[in-house]
């Protein structure tokens, strides 16, 4: 028993993917890696340097979630899951290597408390590492965003 004739527009053939345009995914690289050495060239911190291997992975995590077949909806949330480990992960690279990385991530959420407290007291903050944070947050989405923004609309 076949499909009957008038439905065979009903079914859908599997859709091929546009192909991979390489040289946008190149030059989102390179103006990714140039914001984030530019920031760490200013000095103003000594661990924004880690900026780059964000800005670098936010733009692989974005294309990669482009090209998938995911909503844009459950793609933010992967974006948003994949960028707290990542910046987490980078921001522990910064604290004293013989903690454990659990150890780490409390130290930093326990700083980030800090931090909030100190924004909603309207105190000044003296804790550098949650300019980086801020740093390596905001080059995570930027980067995330640009790419999934080229490489899912073109």
């Amino acid at each position: 028993m076949g499909i009957p004739h008038g439905c065979m527009h009903i079914m859908k053939s599997p859709q091929k993917p546009p192909p991979f345009d390489w040289a946008s995914f190149l030059l989102l690289n390179v103006i990714a890696l140039v914001g984030a050495w530019t920031l760490a060239a200013t000095e103003w911190d000594e661990h924004l340097s880690i900026t780059a291997l964000i800005a670098l992975l936010g733009v692989w995590a974005g294309t990669a979630l482009a090209r998938s077949r995911f909503p844009s909806t459950v793609a933010g949330l992967f974006v948003t899951a994949y960028g707290l480990f990542i910046v987490g992960w980078q921001l522990g690279t910064t604290l004293d290597p013989a903690l454990l990385f659990r150890r780490k991530i409390i130290t930093i959420i326990g700083r980030f408390s800090v931090f909030i407290s100190v924004l909603v007291n309207g105190e000044a903050n003296q804790d550098s590492l949650m300019f980086v944070l801020i740093m390596a947050l905001l080059f995570w989405f930027l980067s995330a965003y640009s790419a999934w923004s080229v490489m899912r609309k073109g």
